[in-house]
């Protein structure tokens, strides 16, 4: 064994962090109280039978590099018009430009720093996204290269 690695007995590693089996000590020397989980439940999701939202490969055409796309969200799908809070979404990009990435964000804000589906030139791939209702009932959805987009919605929460 090299002498800059753990020893079965608990050994520092020599680069001052406890090792595996020091995790007790070092866990008990966290002062930051950790907050607990309210006590109620979050709405649980209400599941849909996946209707189709969006399709641009039978309608709009690709979503353009760089685009921001607004999907209503509310009314259609088995979605009520008026109390819900967020909703889960099936997208899925095909034949895309480029290599890029899908945010599914509220619209009526900013596109966040973060990603909810990657893809690589001319790939098909879906990745299910939830997220809160934005203004006008919709979510927006931007792309980083030019692809069709498909939105179905898998459920809401209230």
């Amino acid at each position: 064994m090299r002498d800059d690695m753990a020893t079965s007995e608990g050994k520092s590693s020599g680069s001052g962090a406890p090792d595996v089996t020091d995790l007790g000590t070092a866990v008990s020397q966290i002062d930051t109280p950790i907050p607990a989980y309210p006590a109620t439940p979050a709405a649980p999701l209400l599941t849909r039978s996946r209707p189709r939202l969006l399709d641009t490969r039978t309608g709009s055409g690709k979503v353009g590099e760089g685009q921001i796309l607004r999907v209503p969200v509310l009314g259609p799908g088995g979605v009520p018009a008026t109390g819900v809070s967020a909703v889960a979404v099936n997208v899925t990009v095909d034949q895309p430009s480029g290599p890029g990435f899908v945010t599914v964000f509220p619209c009526g804000g900013g596109v966040p720093l973060a990603s909810n589906l990657n893809y690589a030139t001319g790939q098909v791939v879906a990745n299910v996204a939830t997220s809160p209702v934005g203004d006008g009932g919709a979510v927006c959805i931007f792309t980083w290269a030019a692809t069709h987009v498909i939105v179905d919605v898998s459920g809401y929460f209230t």
